[in-house]
């Protein structure tokens, strides 16, 4: 079979000897951009895209197997981000088939496979940057990516000589550096290194996810980027810094949302389901206050009291 993704959000099945279209597959309702068949199954089939989904097909059935969506990442007990979606750029299957991994736009890096989860990988840091993360890249002599200073280094030669840092570029323990240059992260935090706090098991969310939450990257990916057509089709738009600034503040109010029902002990979910029964309850108060109003009997017509 060959499968290919297209503009119109669909995915469809061909038959590599005649050439003839054997299923059309839809379940996405943006364009997907990841699509991979299983390494050992070429019944099953991997997509992702910018709607947020990831979905498993079986390509002989036409069907949809499993779908998992980018909204349930965030790290918490139970809930899910606050919109915008997040949308999914990559993903691959594992080499040996058991699981596979999916980045979105906002650098997010999310492992799924069968089985119960991995503790050690819960428990590694949520946050991973080098230092050098956002420093000049250029194109060395040899074609590949190089910092700018020091003068034309590789980035992989520096990969592991790097600190591995949070997202405010504070380098971690010196303990979990020494497991990263070796190699050995989750055995570092298996063995408690670190006193990571395991992701899924609270309703608070990390600090760095508090003040930047992957949603509002997403909004002003997905904002610019329809600048972006709208200004090819030779459009009136608002310049770049207008739309970045509207998307990111619209992103952080529904952030800001969901910041004021975990305080409450619920998800954005629970709270908008609380306020729907508060309003039915109060519109049944209402209703019992109003007086019966009795309908009015028909008055006679001239006529008739003329008669009479």
């Amino acid at each position: 079979q060959i499968l290919a993704a297209a503009s119109d959000n669909a995915i469809r099945v061909w038959c590599p000897h005649s050439g003839a279209l054997l299923r059309l597959l839809t379940g996405h309702s943006d364009q997907a951009h990841v699509l991979e068949v299983h390494p050992f199954d070429p019944h099953l089939a991997l997509s992702a895209g910018y709607d947020g989904q990831v979905i498993l097909w079986d390509t002989a059935q036409g069907c949809v197997l499993k779908k998992f969506s980018s909204s349930d990442t965030i790290p918490l007990a139970r809930g899910c981000w606050a919109p915008p979606t997040i949308q999914l750029a990559d993903g691959h299957w594992s080499p040996d088939g058991s699981c596979f991994a999916v980045a979105d736009v906002a650098g997010q890096f999310s492992l799924y496979g069968a089985g119960p989860p991995c503790t050690p990988l819960l428990a590694a840091p949520y946050d991973q940057f080098f230092k050098k993360d956002y420093d000049a890249i250029v194109q060395d002599e040899a074609g590949f990516a190089a910092f700018a200073e020091p003068a034309a280094v590789p980035v992989y030669a520096l990969a592991r000589q790097q600190p591995l840092c949070d997202n405010q570029f504070r380098p971690y323990p010196e303990g979990l550096q020494e497991a990263y240059r070796a190699g050995q992260v989750l055995q570092y935090v298996q063995a408690g290194g670190g006193g990571m706090c395991l992701r899924g098991s609270s309703m608070t969310l990390p600090q760095s996810l508090e003040q930047w939450p992957p949603t509002v990257t997403a909004a002003v990916w997905k904002a610019l980027e329809v600048r972006a057509a709208l200004a090819a089709r030779r459009t009136s738009v608002p310049s770049e810094e207008t739309t970045r600034d509207n998307a990111e503040r619209q992103a952080l109010q529904e952030h800001v949302r969901l910041l004021a029902a975990l305080a409450r002990g619920m998800t954005l979910q629970e709270e908008e389901q609380h306020l729907q029964q508060l309003a039915a309850a109060a519109a049944a108060r209402e209703q019992q206050r109003r007086p019966l109003s009795l309908p009015l009997e028909r008055s006679a017509s001239p006529a008739a009291s003329q008669r009479a």
